[in-house]
């Protein structure tokens, strides 16, 4: 099969949690690409149902995978798990319940160079083979040192998945290692707002696709008073260091967007908290105050955004 097993180009992590009916076709979606130069790295995290019996007959059949067993800590446990078991010059993640199309390796690492820090690929959005929604963010240049404009502007989505990092990024000298928050919501935001920023060339690979499942019974739920609390802590590390090679106007438009969020969230809790619904309307004014709009409305890149939050803030207002 012509796996590299000694000082691999990628290593690939995959969480896996009670996902027997998926990572099935996760795994052989990896495997049977025709770029090889990879480690396979599954997390089991405590799983109950058979997901583990599944990863234990694919790392019996594939030398290029490794199992690490753990009891359940969460996903960001095991994605951090993943990190320091890893050997490759570069890291992704797939989660167990997506997959990747057949060319998606090939596509990604010939666009590496010698001075890549991070590949961001484009992605798709899989109801059903009847149901996709392709490249749901469109980037239209392929080198792009504008990545924390773009996912400030939402057209790169801060997820985990969708990103071959650098392995050195998350071991930085002279400061503390980058590793995933546990037990808290949008954990990739602040992860990988801290990758791009370290990131000093950036490669944006729009024609590979990863296949980002929509299931029911995935993590995504219900809103809960929890994920808002998370959304703030984002929020203060946002503020107290986080993209601080944008201008204070952008950091603030972009904390906005994050309170409107957080805003919509309040009222669809499963609680309802009018006390907490309150706070973020203060927080989110006193932000606001703080945003010369006359200046910025001129500027292009955010103009349609800050339309189409202000319509949703004043939404939210009214409710």
């Amino acid at each position: 099969m012509n796996y590299t097993q000694l000082n691999p180009e990628l290593s690939i992590i995959i969480a896996v949690f009670n996902i027997e009916g998926y990572i099935g076709k996760c795994i052989e979606s990896i495997v049977s690409q025709a770029y090889k130069n990879y480690e396979i790295i599954i997390v089991n995290d405590g799983s109950t149902d058979h997901s583990p019996f599944v990863c234990k007959a694919y790392e019996s059949k594939y030398e290029c995978i490794k199992v690490i067993n753990q009891k359940n800590k969460g996903l960001s446990a095991a994605r951090n798990a993943g990190i320091d078991a890893s050997c490759g010059r570069y890291i992704t993640f797939i989660d167990g319940d997506d997959f990747i199309e057949p060319d998606y390796l090939i596509k990604i690492m010939s666009a590496l160079d010698a001075d890549t820090d991070l590949i961001i690929s484009n992605y798709v959005e899989y109801f059903s083979a009847d149901n996709i929604k392709k490249g749901a963010y469109r980037i239209k240049n392929r080198y792009s040192n504008d990545a924390l404009y773009y996912a400030m502007l939402e057209k790169i989505p801060l997820t985990a998945w969708g990103k071959f990092i650098r392995r050195s990024l998350f071991f930085p000298k002279n400061d503390q290692p980058i590793r995933f928050p546990q037990n808290r919501r949008y954990e990739d935001t602040v992860v990988i707002l801290k990758i791009i920023e370290k990131s000093n060339s950036i490669t944006i690979v729009d024609n590979a696709y990863y296949y980002y499942v929509q299931r029911n019974s995935s993590i995504t739920h219900k809103p809960k008073q929890k994920d808002i609390n998370d959304l703030m802590l984002n929020i203060e590390e946002i503020e107290d260091g986080i993209a601080n090679k944008i201008s204070g106007k952008d950091k603030d438009i972009y904390i906005c967007a994050i309170l409107l969020f957080a805003l919509e969230l309040g009222y669809k809790t499963e609680s309802f908290n009018q006390e907490l619904v309150d706070c973020i309307k203060w927080k989110l004014k006193n932000r606001l105050k703080t945003i010369n709009f006359s200046k910025i409305m001129k500027c292009r890149r955010w103009k349609a955004f800050i339309l189409a939050k202000l319509d949703l803030y004043e939404y939210w207002l009214k409710k």
